[in-house]
């Protein structure tokens, strides 16, 4: 009897185990749609956006908490840079005296800078933006990963006078260099 009993419970476990791969199976084809589903909405959030299209409203708050807006700076006649970045990220604030350095050589030829954060909260923010010193206008507490498919910080948009989008995912702080020295070398 004991015998025909480990019999039955292996026989047991096998349906639970059948069972349980199957469902395991039919989880995993549901992720995989899903995650089709959000690489699709994401290319076509960024060919929404990419260069020479018309830049997209993103809305945020100002450091004193008032509501602002991409459109408070783009499209109004200058060159603006916008910097996507976040408190907890190394990079973006290992890569920010550049950006300051950038905004004071061009700033009276025409050039914007805005910093926009991501994923992060208006207190983090500006703690970071008292301790670096930025001078140039934030708009925190945004959703750009949504309007602008940004997926990794730090990030970079250069947007033309005209609020269309020159550059995105601008990958050094050479090649921003080299595009901002052409820009401003031909508008002398």
């Amino acid at each position: 009897i004991s015998a025909m009993n480990r019999v039955s419970d292996v026989k047991n476990q096998q349906t639970r185990l059948t069972t349980m791969q199957s469902q395991m199976t039919a989880r995993l084809a549901e992720i995989e749609t899903a995650a089709a589903k959000l690489r699709e909405q994401e290319a076509a959030l960024v060919q929404e956006t990419e260069e020479g299209k018309m830049f997209k409203e993103l809305t945020g708050v100002s450091p004193d908490g008032k509501p602002t807006a991409i459109s408070d700076f783009v499209g109004r006649g200058n060159y603006v840079l916008a910097d996507f970045w976040a408190s907890w990220c190394g990079p973006c604030t290992a890569d920010m005296p550049h950006v300051i350095a950038l905004y004071e050589k061009y700033k009276d030829k025409g050039l914007k800078v805005i910093g926009i954060t991501v994923s992060d909260t208006l207190e983090k923010s500006d703690s970071v933006v008292q301790k670096l010193g930025i001078p140039f206008p934030q708009i925190y507490e945004s959703k750009p990963m949504s309007i602008y498919g940004v997926t990794g910080i730090p990030h970079k948009i250069l947007f033309a006078p005209d609020g269309t989008i020159l550059s995105r995912r601008i990958a050094s702080s050479k090649e921003l260099d080299r595009k901002l020295e052409e820009i401003f070398n031909d508008n002398k």
